[in-house]
């Protein structure tokens, strides 16, 4: 499916009543379905976040993977630029259950597997990426290449 087809897709389900918290609540759901379908065992779930809807759905997946004991932590990639509205209420439903890191700086004590859950850019990305982006782009490389995390991302890698 192209970014357009999907963005058709969505309009017309929102046209049809389709509730937008919904839709992220069951993305979310099902992206921490994935992602325990690849882990069994739960490790340490790492959220990179950008300012839109991705990034409510992965924190979504992050507060159902806390609850089957993943240890979650998050970073947001321009936390001077303000999220969706209701990517803010999907992050604050966070509060207690995530913590803020520097993914530049990981614990080795993390518990393993570590996976990447990349909330960065969406249907509505556009190349180049701002070098905000680009930096956060880098980041999950080096967690990925340095640290061996597995990279999951929602709708665009």
């Amino acid at each position: 499916m192209t970014p357009a087809e999907m963005r058709a897709a969505e309009a017309a389900v929102f046209a049809a009543g389709g509730d937008p918290a919904a839709a992220m609540d069951e993305a979310g759901r099902r992206l921490a379905g994935v992602v325990a379908a690849h882990h069994p065992l739960p490790g340490t779930l790492v959220l990179a976040l950008g300012h839109g809807h991705n990034a409510g759905d992965a924190a979504v997946a992050g507060r159902h993977l806390a609850a089957r004991g993943w240890r979650v932590c998050h970073w947001f990639a321009d936390p001077a630029r303000p999220l969706a509205a209701l990517t803010r209420l999907r992050c604050d439903a966070l509060a207690g259950t995530s913590t803020l890191v520097d993914p530049a700086a990981p614990d080795p004590a993390w518990p393993r597997p570590w996976v990447v859950l990349d909330g960065l850019v969406g249907l509505n990305a556009r190349l180049p990426l701002d070098a905000t982006l680009a930096a956060a782009v880098q980041a999950i490389g080096f967690l990925r290449e340095s640290w061996q995390a597995k990279v999951v991302a929602i709708d665009l890698p």
